[in-house]
């Protein structure tokens, strides 16, 4: 009934993209679709450049992992084990254990994994861990973002009953705020055959995790145009000049419900 003003800062985490679009949806949401006839009016679209918040120096050797002694109910950290797979989990005193019964059907259904981690493009990075099966089996570890964009990783083949020591470096090309570590016990495939690999139950402990910096420099990153702060990107945010620049053939009709038109008034 009365026009409202929205704000939404965020920050690119990806690599610069040349061909990034705005999209504004106005269907069901959450799953919940307004059926009553109505209308939406948009005006003023801005996009513009703000300050970033400055990047917190991390220094070389310091742990970026939180509470790797497992405390307060393993605090920071994500732990699950999803059905099919079946087990217990227990953690403290500078470790947890995954006491698998059912490895399920993919790999992340067992899976610890710690996200947050901010990585800066040029730096290189050592993933390190202890780990030990009580059945000779593999285990993955990888280092993705929020997306699942993976940095690098190993496959660990545990002996049965056998502390082994996990050490894999990570070298960035772009800065990404909410990375993750993801340590996947679960059903496990070839990488190439994608075929299914013989991933026995086990009970599987895992300690001593840590990513630290270990240095590195600057990258050469591709040349992009400047863009001052307070610069807005849109163009024809007012639509003025009616849908010239905006694309407005987006009411789709898949499931039979979603029907009007859209005009500049």
């Amino acid at each position: 009934s009365e026009w409202q003003t929205f704000e939404l800062p965020f920050q690119m985490t990806n690599e610069t993209d040349l061909e990034s679009v705005l999209s504004i949806s106005m269907g069901a949401v959450g799953g919940v679709a307004v059926n009553e006839k109505h209308s939406v009016y948009i005006d003023n679209i801005v996009l513009e450049k703000i300050e970033a918040p400055e990047i917190e120096e991390i220094p070389v050797g310091d742990n970026l992992l939180k509470n790797t002694e497992f405390a307060n109910k393993g605090a920071s950290w994500e732990m699950g084990i999803t059905s099919p797979a079946t087990g217990d989990i227990t953690c403290g005193d500078g470790k947890v254990t995954f006491a698998l019964t059912n490895v399920g059907t993919e790999d992340w259904h067992a899976q610890l994994k710690q996200m947050g981690l901010l990585l800066e493009n040029g730096q290189t990075y050592k993933v390190s861990f202890k780990a030990q099966s009580t059945e000779a089996r593999i285990i993955k570890a990888n280092v993705m973002n929020a997306s699942y964009a993976w940095y690098g990783g190993t496959t660990v083949a545990l002996e049965q009953d056998v502390e082994q020591v996990v050490s894999f470096e990570v070298k960035m090309n772009t800065t990404d705020r909410n990375c993750g570590l993801f340590v996947s016990m679960g059903q496990m495939y070839d990488d190439t055959t994608k075929e299914a690999i013989d991933t026995p139950a086990s009970t599987i402990t895992l300690s001593d995790l840590e990513i630290v910096k270990v240095g590195g420099d600057a990258t050469v990153t591709p040349e992009v145009p400047e863009v001052s702060e307070n610069t807005n990107l849109i163009v024809n945010g007012s639509f003025d000049e009616g849908f010239k620049a905006w694309n407005e053939s987006g009411i789709f009709n898949e499931g039979g419900s979603a029907k009007g038109t859209a005009e500049v008034v």
